[in-house]
């Protein structure tokens, strides 16, 4: 906090203030925190807010979409990966290793949004408990044998559940 208030003079850095951004800032290591002061003093005009300093480490970070990029691209040879906390946080929210393997790419495209938030929650350091999980039904897979003929291939419910062709 004394390289940003020496670069700020015009900002008081008033007991609470200084809580507040010790409190929200604790779990940043030295490196990130070295850096996220060094960019934000070299790029921002005013004394920065906290997700100013929290957007300032992510740039130092790989981003939600080039970890959802790596994960499919693993998904594709079959073999799970080891990941970081933040990645395995997104592939568990959106239903896991199997589910990202066996999803069908264009209904896969909805759970990035769910990956990236969980992604970046577990990045700042919030936890996950707000995103919720994707409800999974099992899938048969058959033979279409349709009346019109249109199709080779649909996907049916397990018993109880509705078709989906």
């Amino acid at each position: 906090m004394y390289k940003l208030a020496a670069a700020h003079k015009d900002q008081e850095l008033t007991a609470d203030t200084t809580e507040v951004y010790r409190d929200l800032l604790k779990d940043l290591s030295p490196e990130e925190w070295g850096f996220a002061v060094k960019r934000c003093l070299m790029t921002k005009k005013w004394f920065p807010k906290i997700s100013e300093l929290l957007d300032a480490v992510r740039e130092m970070k790989p981003s939600a979409a080039e970890m959802w990029a790596w994960l499919n691209k693993a998904a594709e040879t079959g073999k799970k990966p080891e990941m970081d906390a933040a990645t395995a946080a997104g592939l568990e929210a959106i239903g896991g290793w199997s589910y990202l393997c066996y999803t069908d790419v264009q209904k896969l495209s909805f759970s990035f949004k769910i990956f990236e938030d969980a992604f970046r929650r577990a990045q700042d350091g919030l936890g996950g408990g707000a995103v919720p999980a994707i409800e999974h039904r099992p899938l048969a897979i058959s033979l279409c044998t349709c009346e019109t003929g249109d199709c080779l291939l649909h996907l049916e419910r397990a018993p109880g559940q509705l078709e989906e062709k």
